[in-house]
């Protein structure tokens, strides 16, 4: 070969094995740390895509160490070591940019004593100044959970008969004593659940077929239920309903059940002014007081002469409601660190 040609032989081999010499490694961390008894320490640094890493281990005496691994976040592990107490020039291909976690547990009683070296070798100059260090930000977690609710369907005004329309015969004061019967009758009043107000329409007359007929063609419930199936609401006046018609008095008290015993052995007794009405012949009375759910209506004929038919029906009020389930979808907020790159 002539001497020109090995000179230019020779100079290209040398331009050429400068073009290829490696990049120089740049030092991303050297650290000493203390891993405590049956635990571990982590710690997170960011890598380019194309660099070479370089990882070096040491624990301080010569223990071993239970794992070493080293994790692209999320989850995909890169390299993973097991009892180890010393690693030398470990080198990892990085194929992705990301978030690296490098973790070191202990699982002995006794702590340990630990250091690492981290270098990377860039790909080219494009990521020399790549940023490895890791920021964190807070996260909210939105989790939907789904309860189930209890919700008000329908709620309705309803009547319901307390006492069926009824007739009854009072006898005079003075006939009862020397003919048998009563002058003095009581009639259960028992509530429904949920009653708001109740009614009783009342007749009294010494003409029986003039009851029979009332009886027969009068209907309290009937009334009420068209007033409230109108209305929706409970709205209803006592002028709005039509009362029997009457041709003789009676007096009607309202009594609890204590007062109904001494009502009909014509003691003293005690009686609800809402409900009592005293030389009645007829007419409808409400009672909006639903402080006792079980009552009396007691029937007294003033009369000592002569006897007396009366007509009786008792309508409650009550609300009705119908209740159903639902799904009801809320949202648990949750926080958590999230680590990102300071690119």
């Amino acid at each position: 070969m002539n001497k020109p040609i090995l000179i230019a032989v020779i100079l290209f081999l040398h331009f050429s094995s400068l073009g290829t010499a490696q990049t120089p490694s740049i030092t991303i961390t050297e650290n000493t740390f203390k891993i405590s008894a049956l635990s571990e320490e982590v710690f997170y640094f960011g890598l380019a895509q194309g660099d070479q890493l370089i990882f070096d281990f040491e624990e301080e005496k010569g223990k071993e160490l239970k794992e070493i691994e080293i994790i692209e976040l999320p989850s995909s592990s890169k390299f993973t070591d097991y009892k180890t107490k010393k690693i030398e020039n470990k080198t990892i291909d990085i194929q992705r940019t990301g978030i690296y976690k490098f973790r070191f547990a202990n699982s002995s009683i006794g702590g340990r004593i630990c250091k690492f070296k981290l270098q990377r070798i860039p790909f080219d100059e494009t990521t020399r100044n790549f940023n490895t260090t890791i920021s964190w930000r807070t996260v909210y977690d939105s989790t939907p959970v789904t309860t189930q609710e209890r919700y008000l369907v329908r709620r309705a005004y309803v009547p319901k008969t307390i006492i069926e329309p009824s007739e009854f015969y009072v006898n005079s004061g003075r006939n009862s004593l020397f003919q048998g019967g009563k002058s003095r009758i009581s009639l259960p009043i028992i509530l429904p659940k949920n009653t708001v107000e109740w009614y009783y329409s009342f007749s009294a007359s010494r003409n029986k077929e003039e009851i029979t007929q009332t009886k027969n063609s009068f209907s309290l419930i009937g009334q009420l239920t068209k007033l409230v199936d109108n209305s929706g609401t409970l709205k209803i006046s006592i002028d709005m309903l039509t009362k029997p018609p009457g041709g003789n008095v009676c007096d009607v008290y309202l009594l609890n059940a204590n007062s109904r015993i001494t009502f009909e052995e014509k003691n003293d007794f005690l009686q609800y002014p809402e409900g009592s009405r005293e030389n009645f012949t007829s007419g409808v009375v409400r009672i909006r007081s639903t402080l006792f759910q079980n009552g009396y209506l007691g029937v007294k004929n003033p009369d000592s002469g002569y006897g007396i038919h009366v007509f009786i029906e008792a309508v409650a009020i009550t609300m009705e409601e119908e209740w159903g389930v639902r799904d009801v979808t809320s949202y648990s907020v949750s926080t958590r660190l999230e680590a990102y790159l300071n690119q």
